[in-house]
């Protein structure tokens, strides 16, 4: 399915499932529905289909876009704080689903060190993609649990004591213990404690646990590995 020859080619910016946002995409088809609201005399809701092209990648990507009269929000002049316009925001899906956080390089080396931890991260980078925030949160603080084993630490200690012996043989630092202390405390608060992270608390846990795991097990070997090649002192 394409685009005739004849008509104007139309092209969007919009956000590719593997390039990101602010990628220029070429509109292969499109569908819009716009219906009246019985219930509210006046008020109305909209959905637009399409079908886009990556003009990067290349990827076929579906983007679905409803909005509603009852979301408008006024637009304000910079400075004067004036009204000068409205807008519709719009709900956005995607298929195939678009990427949050890709997993960095050195994912693979993981799975060489521990099958199991390597399993456990990739569903928590499934599940963050799926935006099963509070999955997530679980899954990181489930993460340590398992790394903390393969660096054995007692797995029957409380997580309390596991920083404690991490720390007390070198193996974090008192910043990243203070750091670790509260991804796990994240982590519990949303098995136990009701809480639902946001997108953005969700990164830094990442963010958080992917420093720990990286200097835990990838750093020393790429250290030793380096250390191999580099010519000793005549």
């Amino acid at each position: 399915m394409g685009i005739s020859r004849g008509k104007t080619l139309k092209i969007q910016k919009d956000t590719c499932p593997k390039c990101g946002p602010k990628t220029k995409a070429e509109v292969i088809s499109e569908h819009l529905i716009e219906e009246p609201i019985v219930e509210y005399p006046g008020a109305w809701w909209a959905e637009k289909f399409q079908i886009l092209k990556c003009r990067g990648c290349e990827c076929i990507y579906f983007r679905k876009a409803v909005t509603c009269s009852e979301w408008e929000e006024t637009e304000y002049a910079p400075y004067t704080n004036k009204p000068i316009g409205r807008s519709f925001p719009e709900k956005i899906e995607y298929w195939p689903q678009h990427i949050q956080r890709k997993s960095p390089d050195w994912n693979k080396k993981l799975e060489a060190i521990d099958s199991d931890l390597f399993s456990i991260l990739n569903e928590v980078y499934s599940a963050n993609n799926d935006k099963l925030n509070v999955l997530t949160a679980i899954g990181i603080r489930t993460l340590f649990d398992r790394a903390s084993e393969i660096l054995k630490i007692d797995s029957n200690k409380t997580f309390a004591k596991k920083l404690e012996e991490l720390a007390e043989q070198n193996l974090i630092s008192s910043t990243e213990k203070s750091a670790l202390e509260i991804l796990i405390d994240a982590g519990s608060a949303a098995a136990h404690r009701g809480w639902r992270p946001k997108t953005s608390e969700i990164e830094n846990m990442l963010s958080i646990l992917e420093s720990f795991l990286h200097r835990s097990f990838i750093v020393d070997s790429e250290a030793q590995s380096l250390q191999g090649s580099v010519p000793p002192r005549k």
